[in-house]
This record gives C-alpha cells, structure tokens and sequence, in this order.
C-alpha cells in the first residue's frame, strides 16, 4: 500500500468529492473557496484544472453521469449542469422559490431526464434536463422537518432514499409512485448509501454507522465510529474485494482517520478492524476532519478529503 497526498484547494475545505467512473479523474467541490475542479490521479503530481467559478457558496455536492460527459454541482440555492469535456455550464436549476432560504446538500443525476437535490429546505427536488430554461423544480416531495443531509438513488429498484437530521429516512418509490417514511431512535442521519444485495447503510450523527436490509430497515450489522455527537456530515460505504467475496465497510471520521471493518456478509459480523491515519494529520486543527471518504475499484484506490483542503490517497488498499 503506497500513500500520497496533495493539496486540493488552497485556504478551503472540500466539501464534496467523485470520482469519473473507470478514469483517474476525481472532481472536488471547495467550501470557502466556491471552487468545482478536476484532479487526475495517474500521476504522483496531481494535475488540477479549475472549473469557472458559478457558485458563490460551498459546493457541498457534485455527481457524475454514468458516461462521465457530465456533472453536477450543489450549493447555495443553486445546481449547476457541467460539459465534464468542455468543462463549461450548460444549465442552471434553482431548488425552491427565490424568496425562501435554501442550502442543497446533496444532489444526484437519476437518468439522462432527471436531476434530484436535497437540502436545508427539508424537501427534495425533482428537475428536468430536457427542460434547460425551467429553473424551478418540477416536482417536490417533503422529507423530513430537519435538514436533509444526503440521499443515494438505486437505479435497479427505482427507489430513492434521503437522510434526515430529524432521524428519520424517507424511500421515494419512483416506479410505483410511493413514499416510505421511518424513524429511528438513534438521533440524525448525516448519511445514506446504497449499496449491494439490496442493504442500505446509515451513518447516524450518535456515531454509530448501520447497515440494513432496504426493504423492511432491519439492521443487519452495527459498527461503532466515535462514542461523541458527530459534526460533520461524515461519509461511509461498503466496498468488495475484486478478487473474492470479501466486503467491507469503510468510513471518514472526526478523529484524523479512516476506519474499515472487515465484514463477513453469512454470519453479519465483524472480522476485522483497521485504520488509515494520514502522516499529516494533526490533533488540532482541521486536518482531523476526514469528511468524505470514495473507494475507486477500478484501480483500487482509496481517497478522502480534509478540512484543510488536502486530498489524501491510498494505492493498493485491498
């Protein structure tokens, strides 16, 4: 395993990160800063690109299209729709009225029509990329009474999940036009991920992370991040070893680490733990904030920002 690091953003967090589908290029989203740019990886020296500056707050999320010829940016009121090759906007789309206050934390690209945000304004919004010149959402679906930090979309089932800070998640039923609302007793949700055989995994701000069964929520599996409140809006997601069944579950942290367990999916326990602790990392200052944390499989690279805006990398993780 070889580490490296680099600095992403200068006198800026990163607030949101991912990676172009089989590429080395990752896009970053910058807190001060306001700043969308390009980084490939192939290389020990990282060659950036800036984007042109359309946001004039954090870009709190960006998604990729399955094609990587375009992308998304979320901050502010605002998602942006970007030429990923020309590396301009091609559309702008406001998540709610102009008069009301909004912060979109997360957003995502559904198919090659629809584009979803969710935010501070506690409803998740629904735009049409066929329709450039309709800023407004063409549909809205109220999720929570609480920020919504995070939502992750299933193309197979056609089923969008969204995380609350009031505890609860709400599953937009796309195909049979049905929304599912649970609540958990466990205190926010900061995130939510998707993942396979049909689980969903939570991480919940009481530091706990669990992964459940998506379609009744029965918790399959429990792993303990940190015994304080969380934060930060902290990232986590299953991933599998290439060569076997193996799993496991990685996750950024508060504490100037990132966390895997081993996971054995037949009997849902935990068979191993361990931790990434970037050289850099100070106990003082932002750099102990590993918000966000992406697994690259495609040439097994792990990546996670930090507050002080370095993007740290690990080669070869499994």
């Amino acid at each position: 395993m070889y580490y490296r690091s680099f600095q992403a953003h200068n006198n800026s967090s990163i607030n949101s990160l991912c990676s172009i589908k089989s590429t080395n290029f990752v896009l970053s989203g910058g807190g001060n800063d306001c700043l969308v740019r390009l980084h490939n990886l192939s290389n020990d020296h990282v060659q950036s690109t800036t984007f042109p500056k359309e946001h004039i707050t954090a870009v709190n999320s960006i998604d990729v299209s399955d094609s990587g010829e375009i992308f998304v940016s979320g901050g502010g009121d605002t998602i942006n729709v970007w030429d990923s090759v020309k590396q301009c906007k091609l559309m702008r789309f406001q998540s709610i009225n102009e008069q009301i206050r909004d912060e979109v934390f997360d957003c995502k690209i559904l198919n090659d029509s629809l584009v979803v945000s969710c935010g501070t304004n506690c409803f998740v919004n629904f735009h049409d990329l066929r329709q450039p010149k309709r800023t407004k959402p063409i549909y809205s679906v109220k999720a929570g009474n609480d920020n919504l930090n995070s939502l992750d979309y299933n193309p197979i089932s056609k089923v969008l999940s969204v995380a609350s800070l009031d505890g609860r998640l709400t599953r937009i039923d796309l195909r049979n036009q049905e929304v599912i609302r649970d609540g958990f007793d466990c205190g926010g949700l900061l995130n939510v991920r998707l993942c396979p055989g049909n689980r969903t995994l939570i991480t919940f701000e009481d530091g706990k992370l669990k992964l459940c069964d998506s379609n009744d929520l029965q918790i399959m599996l429990e792993v303990t991040l940190s015994n304080d409140k969380l934060i930060y809006r902290i990232t986590s997601e299953v991933i599998k070893d290439y060569y076997s069944e193996t799993e496991y579950i990685i996750s950024g942290s508060e504490t100037g680490v990132v966390c895997m367990w081993k996971h054995d999916p037949a009997d849902r326990t935990v068979t191993d733990f361990k931790t990434f602790e970037p050289p850099s990392a100070s106990c003082t200052d932002s750099s102990r904030i590993l918000s966000i944390v992406r697994f690259i499989a495609s040439s097994n690279r792990l990546i996670c920002s930090s507050e002080n805006g370095l993007l740290h990398i690990w080669e070869n993780v499994l």
